[in-house]
């Protein structure tokens, strides 16, 4: 995707990442997250499919904190997966909000972003 056209900054955040598919649970790292999706590394999960909603929890502070996520997988190339957000928590959103502000040091660029979010 062009940086023309992404409205969202990307963070790189190296954490672990529990994707939930149903009964099925999957162990990976986050690469990076925007306010609108996260990029995964997963080991194992062929039975993944584009389209296909999931849990994602990301883990912040050694787990005291668990980002809770419902997304849509978009991307899937080997073991990267690409999701993009569609329902999170309150709660979660100011975390998320808050690791992406520290991230690029740039507060009114995610006030911008956040205007975006709630105006698509």
């Amino acid at each position: 995707m062009s940086s023309e056209r992404r409205k969202f900054s990307r963070v790189k955040f190296d954490t672990d990442v529990k994707l939930i598919k149903g009964l099925e649970s999957f162990a990976g790292k986050l690469l990076d997250v925007s306010l609108k999706g996260a990029l995964v590394e997963l080991q194992g999960a062929s039975s993944l499919s584009r389209g296909d909603d999931c849990v994602l929890d990301i883990s912040l502070n050694n787990r005291e904190i668990v980002l809770e996520v419902e997304a849509r997988l978009v991307f899937h190339k080997d073991s990267h997966l690409g999701f993009r957000f569609f329902d999170i928590e309150l709660e979660s959103m100011v975390h998320l909000r808050r690791l992406i502000e520290l991230n690029i040091g740039d507060p009114d660029k995610i006030n911008d972003e956040l205007f975006f979010l709630a105006n698509s």
